[in-house]
């Protein structure tokens, strides 16, 4: 657990942490590009 904690830290330190979630979360801004007509059954 101890390391898990670092290895986050490490990356928040880095700025890797928001970059992912602004990729994630915002450079998207949709769910993809499948038309959106897709029916879940």
């Amino acid at each position: 657990r101890n390391a898990v904690n670092l290895a986050v830290l490490k990356l928040n330190e880095q700025g890797l942490l928001d970059k992912l979630k602004n990729k994630w979360w915002y450079d998207k801004g949709e769910c993809g590009s499948g038309g959106g007509d897709s029916k879940v059954s």
